[in-house]
């Protein structure tokens, strides 16, 4: 069966390999005189910390960096060890920090996803549910995409909402409905 009808872009967290990528924000990655680095330079630099033969790819995308490892190992460590570039240390992000709308790495954004809810509802619900609930959104409540069988998205929504909220408090949980 041909899947590719709709297909628009990866996922923008996409995996390869079974291996999601690290994130790293292209104003981050400057040498000393402020100049950006080229793909090949930040390998090395990326090489040095982690070895050689260990990046599956690299990708720049509208400002951000996409750094694919051919391992969860790699990327383990390459998280665990960081990258530095002129004896500065790059903010690495685990979550593509435009969708959970952080600029610190170490800011705790959690992914909520709302499933069942009626695509022609309104979102407003899901907001005062949060309200309600002492949860602060970090993200606009975004729909959610019919993915082909190679993990691509489609065009096709499938009804599902998601967003980021700022760490909740301990043993908070959102498994309570929420009236579409």
């Amino acid at each position: 069966m041909d899947d590719s009808a709709g297909v628009v872009t990866p996922d923008i967290d996409g995996q390869l390999n079974g291996v999601l990528p690290i994130f790293v924000k292209d104003f981050d990655i400057k040498n000393a005189n402020g100049y950006s680095l080229s793909d090949y330079q930040i390998s090395l630099h990326i090489s040095k910390t982690i070895g050689n033969g260990r990046i599956k790819g690299l990708q720049k995308i509208r400002g951000l960096w996409r750094i694919y490892l051919k391992s969860n190992e790699a990327k383990t460590e390459l998280v665990s060890k960081g990258i530095s570039i002129d004896n500065k240390k790059l903010p690495l992000y685990t979550d593509n920090p435009y969708a959970a709308n952080t600029k610190d790495p170490s800011d705790e954004r959690i992914k909520v996803t709302v499933r069942d809810y009626r695509m022609s509802a309104s979102t407003e619900p899901i907001l005062k549910f949060c309200r309600d609930h002492g949860i602060e959104p970090t993200s606009p409540i975004k729909n959610g995409h019919i993915r082909t069988s190679g993990g691509f998205l489609t065009e096709m929504e499938n009804g599902e909402k998601f967003f980021y909220v700022k760490k909740m408090r301990s043993k908070q949980t959102l498994s309570q409905g929420i009236p579409s």
